[in-house]
């Protein structure tokens, strides 16, 4: 988890929008291909919102106010979901096995930040046939 919240204490410091987003990117960046896996196996379910407490609310720099630390645990603890899901979704994949991807998009991390996905074409009986760029917007 620590890289994450490195870099968002260092864009939350200096009010940098972009550099917060991207800590909640669903794409690892070059430099640091294994950051989502290391960041969604560096706790469990039962831990999660535990830990994400403790790094947002012990940022040695400054001091985040409850209620909007609270919403930036909400934020991360969804956003931890949605790695879990695209990790399996990866796996899958590798395995050519079917994933249920009406898990993934009903997930909340789709209410916070559009995740655009390059689906694989296939045909879900549910959801009709994914072969293009999906942007994940519940109603």
């Amino acid at each position: 988890m620590e890289p994450i919240f490195n870099d968002f204490r260092k864009a939350y410091e200096i009010g940098d929008g972009y550099g917060l987003a991207t800590t909640l990117s669903p794409l690892a960046p070059a430099s640091e291909p294994d950051r989502l896996y290391n960041f969604y196996r560096s706790t469990n379910f039962n831990a999660v919102k535990g830990e994400l407490k403790s790094h947002i609310f012990n940022l040695s720099s400054f001091k985040l106010p409850a209620e909007e630390g609270n919403g930036w645990v909400d934020v991360y603890q969804a956003y931890w979901k949605a790695i879990g899901e695209i990790l399996n979704a990866e796996a899958a994949t590798r395995a050519n096995t079917k994933v249920r991807l009406d898990i993934f998009l009903r997930n909340p991390i789709c209410r916070i930040s559009p995740l655009c996905l390059k689906v694989e074409s296939r045909k879900y009986p549910h959801l009709g046939t994914l072969s293009k760029n999906v942007l994940p917007m519940p109603t």
